[in-house]
């Protein structure tokens, strides 16, 4: 989804992206049942693998932080910020 985003915008765009960990990690790594995300590190995963999807294709990253408002489940979720860079020439 973000390269098929990040390829729309105009350079200069800002992004705010709602990374949600439960669809980010694998299934094997969501809580049987629940959908619950509460280790740490996949948070971090989680928000590692949007930021390299946003930097690949073509948007610096400003900030990631935790969102305020929990998921439907208690899900903690996160808001990344990020502007498109301008489109490099070949």
């Amino acid at each position: 989804v973000v390269p098929a985003l990040i390829g729309v915008c105009r350079p200069g765009s800002e992004l705010v992206l709602l990374v949600k960990p439960q669809f980010e990690v694998g299934r094997r790594d969501v809580s049987k049942g629940k959908g619950i995300i509460s280790d740490p590190e996949l948070h971090q995963a989680a928000c590692d693998g949007v930021r390299e999807s946003c930097e690949n294709a073509g948007a610096t990253v400003n900030q990631i932080i935790s969102s305020p408002i929990t998921g439907a489940e208690g899900n903690q979720e996160f808001l990344l910020y990020a502007t498109v860079r301008e489109k490099m020439s070949v």
